[in-house]
C-alpha cells in the first residue's frame, strides 16, 4: 500500500491491490456462448437487477454453479414449469 502526503494529509493508495485483483479475475477461463431469453423475463430481470448490481453474467455463472453442485436446486429447476409455453424449449 502506497502513502502520499498531499495538503498535509496522508493518503493511502491501493493501486497494486486493485490491479492484482482485476488481473486475477480477468485470468479466469471463460466460454463465450449464446442463449435465447424470453423478452418479458429479461425485461423484468433488468428492472430488478438495476438496483442490486447483479448482471446477467453473474446470475448465469452462479446459477450454473449451484445447478451442478446442489442436487435439491437442480431438482427444483428441472421441475420448474412456469416458463413452458405450449411445448417450447424454455
Amino acid at each position: 500500500m502506497d502513502y502520499v502526503i498531499r495538503n498535509h494529509r496522508k493518503i493511502k493508495y491501493l493501486y497494486t491491490y486493485i490491479y492484482e485483483t482485476n488481473t486475477y479475475i480477468m485470468s479466469v477461463e471463460t466460454k463465450l456462448t449464446t442463449v435465447k431469453i424470453i423478452k418479458g423475463v429479461y425485461s423484468n430481470f433488468k428492472q430488478v437487477s438495476f438496483e442490486s448490481d447483479v448482471t446477467l453474467q453473474k446470475l448465469v455463472n452462479r446459477t450454473v454453479e449451484r445447478y451442478v453442485t446442489d442436487e435439491e436446486f437442480r431438482n427444483e429447476m428441472n421441475e420448474y414449469l412456469k416458463l413452458q409455453i405450449s411445448g417450447s424449449q424454455f
